[in-house]
């Protein structure tokens, strides 16, 4: 997976459909991997990722006595002390390689702690060159276009919130997240839960306080040590260090988010929809930075 196809014998833009289940993360670099398998398949092929998407203790202690175990080294995509990638960080890397409409069949909010998930993306048919200058474009016939890469998101201080049309602050979707993370872990259900408020007064101790950072830890695909939550002590003061150390890498993930967001689903059987292929243009030249964020967002509007 990480040797270039065409030397293995395969003819790039020859397979519908590519599964893998468990094999992508056990690889050096998670977007190395997806930009080698990628030619492999046809515009508009289906990659279907079946994959461990949290630590777990029995995993750790029999497949971390392995060496492959802890060959990656892209730490900042891979869940904190494992090779595994949790979902949320998949549908980015996914987006940022160029598979459009990222798909997680089993969402967060309904399998909150699932140690498995299934992801669907379908390739956009563009083939990054050996030079990581340049990428390109395989048309339906023979010939090649070359254009630039893509080069990574700007951080900026507001992102859109998913499902709206206009942005919502970053300050305040890292608190709502941290909020849900600790009223996960404490099963609060809808208890409303005070910014200023100490996160003890709630009942977070040593041990609650460990499950809680590995909550926000995978919701942002950080990594935050488990003293963070005595230094900073509320979700206020929380939030405020998490946007201070972590803010390009959560404006990252809410960018490839939003675009998934407003992707339309796409029929089986039915051509991409001509808004669908706009948005994916429009988020290129974001990754470009020929426009801004506030620009971006008022062509959403429009």
């Amino acid at each position: 997976m990480e040797t270039d196809v065409a030397s293995q014998g395969f003819a790039p833009g020859s397979f519908d459909l590519i599964l893998a289940a468990n094999v992508i993360h056990a690889t050096r670099n998670i977007q190395h991997t997806l930009r080698t398998i990628k030619p492999l398949l046809k515009t508009n092929g289906c990659l279907i990722l079946n994959e461990a998407t949290a630590v777990v203790d029995f995993t750790t202690l029999t497949f971390g006595l392995l060496e492959g175990w802890w060959l990656f080294e892209d730490e900042d995509v891979r869940i904190p002390g494992s090779p595994l990638v949790a979902p949320r960080m998949w549908r980015h890397v996914l987006a940022a390689e160029g598979f459009r409409h990222p798909l997680n069949l089993k969402p967060d909010n309904d399998a909150m702690g699932a140690s498995q998930h299934i992801l669907v993306a379908e390739s956009d048919g563009v083939v990054r060159l050996k030079d990581p200058g340049t990428r390109s474009v395989r048309p339906a016939g023979p010939e090649r276009a070359v254009a630039k890469a893509e080069a990574p998101e700007k951080a900026e201080e507001s992102v859109p919130a998913p499902g709206t049309r206009k942005p919502m602050d970053i300050k305040q979707y890292v608190e709502k997240t941290i909020e849900a993370c600790v009223a996960e872990a404490l099963d609060l259900g809808d208890r409303p839960i005070e910014s200023d408020k100490p996160f003890s007064d709630f009942g977070v101790d040593s041990i609650i306080g460990i499950d809680v950072i590995n909550k926000i830890n995978d919701a942002f695909g950080i990594v935050l040590k488990t003293i963070a939550i005595y230094d900073y002590s509320n979700v206020k003061r929380l939030s405020e260090y998490i946007i201070e150390a972590h803010k390009e890498k959560i404006a990252r993930v809410l960018i490839a988010e939003t675009v998934d967001d407003r992707l339309p689903p796409v029929a089986e059987g039915a051509d991409p929809d001509p808004s669908a292929e706009d948005m994916m243009t429009l988020l290129n030249r974001l990754a470009r930075k020929e426009i801004s964020l506030e620009e971006a967002y008022g062509e959403l509007e429009l």
